[in-house]
């Protein structure tokens, strides 16, 4: 119900100061350095999947911007502390919560704004996982004369104060991701950006309304040249249990 999507990196050098060396020493160094080089990424490597997997640094160093760049300790417990406080559930959960169960849903899509939508008639059974952090839809129906499915993951988060939601389909092999705040009509609006298959990037916005518990409406507009929005998409959710 509440529904895609959006690396670089950056070197750096540490200037050391030793003494003039021969070519023969000089490829030494470039395989050195080689080395050195693969031996970095590698490491990013296996921190980025320590993080992934859950395990918890307890220490870090907070580098100080100054001319020296001296390092400093934080305090663990205090990070313990923050890091707490980011992961309970909060009141923004229990809204999206509010959309487990199952629903009926008429789909409307339009391939040319000025003329009348495609219908299609299809169902979603929506949950909660992970104590309560995200809801996940899947949603089956067609569209177009093709069956069509999708998978949607829906949360909040308390670091960024933002909704979240990502989705995938089996109309396509991207991710589309987006991000917003709560609207006054009892829903979100959100915003995000998807490839163009004729090329370049379609900006998207969606925006939930919720007329009451059982009846939820969401309407997906793309960015057009002059910065309108033209719909493309409307669906009715219906709670059928």
């Amino acid at each position: 119900m509440l529904s895609e999507t959006e690396g670089g990196g950056q070197s750096m050098l540490a200037e050391m100061g030793e003494k003039p060396v021969s070519l023969e020493q000089s490829k030494k160094g470039k395989n050195t350095m080689s080395c050195r080089g693969m031996s970095v990424i590698a490491g990013a490597a296996l921190v980025a999947a320590g993080f992934v997997g859950g395990s918890m640094v307890t220490t870090a160093v907070a580098q100080k911007h100054d001319a020296n760049q001296v390092q400093e300790q934080v305090d663990p417990q205090a990070m313990m502390d923050a890091w707490m406080k980011t992961i309970e559930p909060g009141a923004e959960h229990a809204k999206l919560a509010e959309g487990v169960g199952k629903w009926n849903v008429t789909m409307k899509h339009w391939m040319d704004p000025s003329a009348p939508p495609e219908v299609s008639e299809g169902s979603t059974n929506m949950k909660m996982i992970m104590g309560g952090r995200y809801l996940v839809e899947n949603f089956e129906g067609t569209s177009m004369g093709m069956p069509f499915q999708g998978m949607g993951l829906t949360g909040y988060d308390n670091i960024d104060k933002k909704y979240k939601s990502v989705w995938v389909d089996n109309f396509g092999t991207g991710i589309m991701m987006m991000e917003g705040d709560a609207n006054d009509m009892g829903g979100l609006t959100m915003y995000g950006k998807m490839n163009d298959p004729m090329g370049g990037v379609m900006h998207m916005k969606g925006v939930t309304s919720q007329h009451d518990k059982n009846t939820v409406n969401f309407e997906m507009f793309t960015k057009t040249p002059d910065g309108g929005w033209d719909k493309m998409m409307e669906i009715i959710y219906n709670r059928a249990g």
